[in-house]
C-alpha cells in the first residue's frame, strides 16, 4: 500500500494544540498590533512594548507578557517606534504521518535567533534551588525585586519564543523570585516546562495558577494543554472551555471543535496501560490487535531509547481507529498507514491481528515520538523522515540512480527533499558521521534551534555544504552501491 502523509500545507488535521502558538497565546502575544516602542534600561537590557505610559515615578509597559511596571529610575530612554504589522504566532510543526515514497515535506521553517544571556542574578534574584508548592505566592517585592523581575520576565520570553525551554524555566523562575506575584512568569514558567516535555510538572503548577488566577484565560488555556500532553481528551475540553469564557478567539474555537470530534471518534473506546504506553481502542474492530500492538510497542521500547539514546519523560498515547473514524477526524484516507501528531494515530482494518506492515508502521511512529522529544520540537521535517524510514528498516541503497536522475543532490541545497531524498540524505551522514555524531546532532538541535548551527556543532558544516557533498557522492557512485 502506498503511505501518505498530512503536511502544513493540507489544511487539515494537526493536532488539537499547536504548541508554539499557544505558549505565544499564553503569555498574551497572539498578535501584536499596536506601536512597537523600545525601552532602554541602564543595566543594558531593552524591552519591546506596544504602549507606554507614566504614572508618577513608575513607567506602565503594556508587552507581550501582559502589564509591567517599572521604576522610572531603572530607564536610561524610550525608543517610538511605528505601528507594528500583525505577525501570527510561529506554528507548530504538523502531525509527522508514515510517508509515501516520493511526497515532498514543507521546508524547514528558519529558527528564531538565539537569545542572548540574561546578566548574573544577585542572591535575591537567583532562581530558588527547589520550587516550592506555590513559588508564586510570597511577600509583596520591593522596588528592587520588581525591576530585577522585568529584567528576568523579558529574558525568560526571549527564550520561550526561541524553544530555549530549559533556559526559559530558570529566568521565570529567576522573575518569580524577585516578583511571586507575576503572573506573566508563572504562565511563562508552565509554558517553559510543558515545551521541555514535563506535562506532569506543568500540570501541576498550571493547576495552581488556575486556583490562585481563576480569572486568567492564559492559566485555562495552558492547563489545557497540560491535560491533552498526559492524554485527558475531556479535562483538556472543560479547561480550554473555561478559557474561551474568559477570552473567546478562533483560535480557541476550532481547539474545542477538533477536541470534541475526537471525543467523538474515541467514544467507547477501551484502554489499555504499560509503563510507557497509553493505549486506547475500538473495542468492537481491534481488541486483539491492540493487545499485540501494546506488547510490540513496550518489547522495542528499549530499542528505540538505544537508538536515539533517550527516554521520554512522559509516557506515549497511542489510538487505534477503524479506518472511517480516522478518516473523519484526520481528514487522510486509505493511503495513510499511521500518522504522528504528539500523538501515534493508526487506522485499523482487516483481521484483528497485528501485521508485519503494522510493525513497521509503529517502528516509524513510535521513531517520530522519540525524535520530537529528544529534539524538544526542533528537528527539521527531512530529518525526522530519513530517520523514522531507518528504523522501520529501510535503506536508500539501489536507489542512487532515481535519486540522481529526480535532481535530488540539487534539491536538498534548496533545502526541498522528498521522502526517498529524505532517506538518501539521512543514509550518507550515517555513513560519513555514524550514529555517535547523528546523536550529538539531536541532542544540539534540543537546545540549538537553528539547524545550520547545530549541524555545523555536530558534523563541521552547514546543511548545504553537506548536502552538496551528498549530491557530488551520488553521482559518483556506480550504480547498485
Amino acid at each position: 500500500m502506498n503511505r501518505s502523509c498530512c503536511t502544513a500545507s493540507d489544511g487539515r488535521w494537526r493536532g488539537p494544540i499547536l504548541a508554539i502558538g499557544l505558549l505565544a497565546v499564553a503569555l498574551g502575544g497572539w498578535t501584536r498590533l499596536a506601536a512597537a516602542d523600545i525601552v532602554h534600561l541602564k543595566n543594558g537590557r531593552r524591552i519591546t512594548a506596544d504602549s507606554v505610559r507614566i504614572e508618577g515615578d513608575r513607567l506602565v509597559l503594556e508587552t507581550a507578557a501582559g502589564s509591567m511596571t517599572i521604576p522610572r529610575g531603572d530607564v536610561q530612554s524610550i525608543e517610538k517606534g511605528s505601528p507594528a504589522k500583525k505577525t501570527p504566532a510561529t506554528p507548530t510543526p504538523p502531525g509527522l504521518a508514515t510517508p509515501p515514497a516520493n511526497t515532498p515535506p514543507p521546508a524547514n521553517t528558519p529558527a528564531p535567533a538565539t537569545a542572548p544571556a540574561p546578566a548574573a542574578a544577585s542572591p535575591s534574584t537567583s532562581p530558588p534551588a527547589s520550587p516550592s508548592a506555590s513559588p508564586w505566592s510570597a511577600a509583596v517585592p520591593s522596588t528592587a525585586g520588581a525591576a530585577a523581575a522585568t529584567d528576568w520576565l523579558a529574558d525568560g520570553i526571549e527564550a520561550l519564543g526561541a524553544r530555549r525551554y530549559e533556559r526559559a524555566q530558570s529566568s521565570f523562575l529567576a522573575a518569580l523570585a524577585s516578583d511571586p506575584r507575576s503572573t506573566p512568569a508563572a504562565l511563562g514558567l508552565v509554558a517553559s516546562q510543558l515545551g521541555a516535555g514535563d506535562a506532569s510538572g506543568a500540570r501541576g503548577r498550571a493547576r495552581l495558577l488556575v486556583t490562585e488566577h481563576p480569572d486568567s484565560s492564559q492559566g485555562w488555556l495552558l492547563l489545557g494543554e497540560t491535560e491533552y500532553a498526559l492524554g485527558d481528551i475531556t479535562a483538556a475540553r472543560r479547561a480550554f472551555e473555561k478559557s474561551r469564557a474568559l477570552k473567546d478567539t478562533p483560535e480557541l474555537a476550532a481547539w474545542i471543535e477538533r477536541l470534541q470530534s475526537e471525543e467523538k471518534a474515541s467514544k467507547g473506546y477501551g484502554s489499555l496501560r504499560s509503563g510507557h504506553f497509553r493505549m486506547e481502542f475500538d473495542p468492537g474492530s481491534a481488541p486483539g490487535r491492540a493487545r499485540e500492538a501494546l506488547a510490540f510497542l513496550d518489547s522495542i521500547y528499549e530499542e528505540m531509547a538505544g537508538i536515539f539514546r533517550h527516554h521520554p519523560s512522559e509516557g506515549l498515547d497511542v489510538v487505534l481507529y477503524p479506518r472511517d473514524s480516522f478518516q473523519e477526524l484526520t481528514g487522510f484516507g486509505n493511503g495513510v498507514l499511521g500518522l504522528y501528531d504528539g500523538k501515534i494515530r493508526i487506522p485499523t482494518g482487516g483481521p484483528d491481528q497485528l501485521t508485519a506492515s503494522d510493525r513497521a508502521t509503529f517502528r516509524h511512529e513510535l521513531a517520530h515520538a522519540f525524535i520530537d522529544s529528544k529534539t524538544s520540537g526542533h528537528c527539521p521535517r527531512w530529518l525526522h523522515e530519513g530517520l523514522a524510514q531507518r528504523v522501520e528498516p529501510k535503506s536508500s541503497r539501489g536507489s542512487e540512480s532515481l535519486l540522481v536522475s529526480a535532481g535530488a543532490g540539487e534539491a536538498a541545497l534548496r533545502g526541498e527533499f522528498t521522502y526517498g531524498s529524505a532517506l538518501g540524505f539521512v543514509d550518507y551522514l550515517f555513513e560519513r558521521f555514524g550514529p555517535d555524531r547523528m546523536n550529538l546532532l539531536l541532542d544540539k538541535l534540543a537546545a540549538e534551534p537553528r539547524l545550520d548551527e547545530a549541524m555545523r556543532w555536530a558534523f563541521g558544516a552547514p546543511c548545504a555544504d553537506l548536502a552538496d557533498d551528498w549530491g557530488k557522492s551520488l553521482r559518483a557512485r556506480p550504480p547498485g552501491r
